[in-house]
Parts: structure tokens; C-alpha cells; sequence
């Protein structure tokens, strides 16, 4: 593996103003994913999705998806919210967080397919 999942709460200083939720998974959950290279200079983002996944298998997911793409990576992390307008605000805030502190964004065309069997 290129890196290694951490928790949404570590990866709070990285995304600080996002409207982040890190509570267990919901029935259906809004998220979107980021990773940021070992270097951090390149944040990369999915879209925002639904999923009813346990966040493990989600981020796990994202990380396979980055590693397919040869994408290195430290850290990946998928912030949850109850609903898609809290998701894509908690997404640009973290967008915009990591622009004004240098780093290139790169978007990833990803969202989770069936994760263990609950999508």
C-alpha cells in the first residue's frame, strides 16, 4: 500500500471549516473522499456519493482506486454528512482550504461500487 487511512478526526487539521461529520455510519450516508500525496502538495477529491458502507470499506476503496491510477498517497480519509448539501459544502471548504495552502487538486472520477455488499 502507498499510505495509510486514517480516521476523519486526525485529518480534521487538514480540512479545518469542512462541515465533517465523523459519527458512525448512518443508514445512507453523503460523503466524498481525499487523499493527499506523500509530499503534500496534491490533494485529490471524488465526488460527493451515497453509500451505506462502514467507512473502512469506503476508504479502503478510494485507496485501491488511487493505487490502480498509480497514485501515491499518505492519507485517505472520506468525511461523512446526512445530507448532499452539507457533503459538497464540507467538500469545497476542503478544496478551498488546500488551494490556499498551496496544494494542486486534482478531481479522481470515483464513487464506490457495491462495497461488501450493501450498495
Amino acid at each position: 500500500m502507498h499510505g495509510a487511512m486514517i480516521a476523519p478526526a486526525v485529518l480534521a487539521l487538514a480540512i479545518i471549516g469542512c462541515v465533517a461529520n465523523a459519527a458512525p455510519a448512518a443508514a445512507t450516508d453523503v460523503r466524498y473522499c481525499l487523499a493527499l500525496d506523500p509530499t503534500e502538495t496534491k490533494a485529490y477529491f471524488s465526488p460527493t456519493f451515497e453509500t451505506s458502507a462502514p467507512n473502512e470499506a469506503v476508504e479502503r476503496s478510494f485507496a485501491r482506486a488511487l493505487e490502480a491510477e498509480s497514485i501515491p498517497y499518505r492519507i485517505v480519509s472520506c468525511p461523512r454528512s446526512d445530507d448532499r448539501s452539507s457533503a459538497q459544502t464540507a467538500r469545497k471548504s476542503a478544496i478551498e482550504y488546500n488551494v490556499r495552502r498551496g496544494k494542486s487538486i486534482r478531481d479522481i472520477a470515483w464513487t464506490p461500487m457495491r462495497l461488501m455488499g450493501r450498495e
